[in-house]
């Protein structure tokens, strides 16, 4: 990796941020990862702010700042989280390329928990409580704490005190369990070694419809020394993709992502008059 970052026709700013970070590297032996995204000729987001990945070709935005999630104290053993997003109608060719690549992989569960005012709901429709009841009193409270001391509940709390018993008992339990869609896990030995595991259906695998699923979320995994990769899949990126091809078809003109510029004033001009509609991270209200 050294001798390619030395033949690197690029450079950067910060030498400070480089040493830093291939320190970060060399003590976390990172060198082969980087090797791989390299020798997979694919372009990546540099969210990381890594000098590596951009003297290595890995990505073409240089760094804009220090890479703080990607160089990690002294003492510190996790390793740094680098997400590839890809077009979400591909997702399945990318989990399909990681089990052939690493052989012992596994999707991540998630877990939801009765919590805040979900957890008088659910307690409600146990004792078959009026809907319009329940969403009169929990239309002024955020929290299980506001319901239990607004005066706004205190009718409904009279009125139905084995609501309020029973989502005592049920709060920070779990509620229900699903896959994530981007979390994964690798391992270097089969990871029923490391973890209990089971199967769930996957839209995006047309083989089995079913792959294994490690039974912790993200947190645990990590935990326990497994290693995560955040699949990414952007709806936008597929939308990008088909609509360079459509020009390319129509136009006979070939359009390159990197070439554009960034600072075009009408983009800006447009945005500032508020058509952001199909703008990725822009179109959604605050609100």
């Amino acid at each position: 990796m050294k001798n390619r970052l030395e033949k690197s026709e690029r450079t950067v700013q910060n030498l400070d941020w480089l040493r830093d970070e291939i320190r970060a590297i060399e003590d976390l032996q990172l060198d082969s990862m980087f090797m791989n995204l390299l020798l997979s000729g694919k372009k990546y987001d540099n969210k990381t702010n890594s000098s590596v990945a951009y003297l290595l070709g890995i990505t073409d935005i240089p760094p804009t700042k220090y890479p703080e999630t990607l160089v990690v104290d002294e003492g510190r053993t996790d390793f740094p989280d680098i997400d590839t997003d890809f077009e979400d109608s591909r997702r399945g060719e990318v989990k399909e390329y990681l089990r052939k690549k690493f052989k012992n992989v596994a999707s991540i569960s998630t877990y939801q928990y009765f919590k805040d005012k979900g957890v008088v709901r659910d307690a409600s429709r146990v004792f078959m409580i009026p809907l319009h009841e329940v969403n009169k009193a929990l239309k002024s409270v955020d929290t299980f704490e506001d319901y239990e001391s607004s005066e706004n509940t205190l009718e409904f709390r009279n009125k139905y005190p084995e609501v309020t018993e029973l989502a005592r008992e049920l709060r920070g339990r779990i509620r229900g369990s699903g896959m994530h869609a981007a979390g994964i896990v690798v391992a270097k030995e089969p990871i029923r070694n490391y973890a209990p595991i089971e199967t769930r259906k996957d839209p995006s695998d047309s083989v089995s419809g079913r792959i294994p699923v490690v039974a912790y979320d993200m947190n645990q995994a990590a935990d326990i020394g497994l290693i995560k990769l955040d699949a990414l899949g952007l709806k936008t990126l597929a939308v990008v993709s088909n609509t360079i091809k459509i020009i390319s078809e129509r136009h006979g003109k070939d359009i390159v992502l990197t070439d554009i510029p960034l600072d075009d004033k009408g983009v800006y001009r447009d945005l500032t008059m508020g058509y952001t509609k199909g703008v990725f991270q822009a179109e959604a209200t605050p609100y």
